[in-house]
């Protein structure tokens, strides 16, 4: 890690907000699973997921009328009554579901991609977990 890096024991939530706690405890458990790749720069591509495409497979079931991966090209978007979600973060209809804000999800994609300009480095999914454990 460079010395100029932060980890993921510096940040807060910028909210204060927590996770419904069935919720919580299913994240957790599946970014340690070690059963989801994981990748960056989308929710889920041919490579993998981001830590918050893993939210949306464990959300998705929760809903009578199911979202779907649509694939398009090496990336998947979800497709929901007609309408496609971002590439990068919670579409609106698992924002809600999952209860996390999009400043959480700004923070989450960060330490999930890294990103130089803030001095984040790219952290691993146990990483991830640790911080959700923590703050959320």
């Amino acid at each position: 890690m460079d010395k100029n890096e932060s980890c993921w024991e510096d940040f807060l939530n910028p909210t204060g907000e927590k996770l419904p706690p069935e919720l919580k405890v299913e994240w957790l458990a599946a970014l340690r699973s070690g059963n989801f790749p994981q990748t960056t720069g989308r929710l889920h591509s041919i490579y993998g997921y981001c830590c918050l495409g893993v939210v949306c497979e464990l959300t998705m079931g929760r809903f009578e009328e199911k979202p779907k991966w649509k694939r398009e090209d090496q990336d998947f978007v979800l497709s929901y009554r007609g309408g496609f979600s971002e590439e990068y973060f919670l579409p609106w209809f698992l924002e809600e579901a999952a209860g996390v804000s999009r400043p959480v999800q700004e923070l989450l994609a960060n330490l999930n991609d890294g990103n130089k300009d803030k001095g984040i480095r790219k952290h691993t999914f146990a990483e991830i977990a640790d911080w959700i454990e923590r703050e959320l």
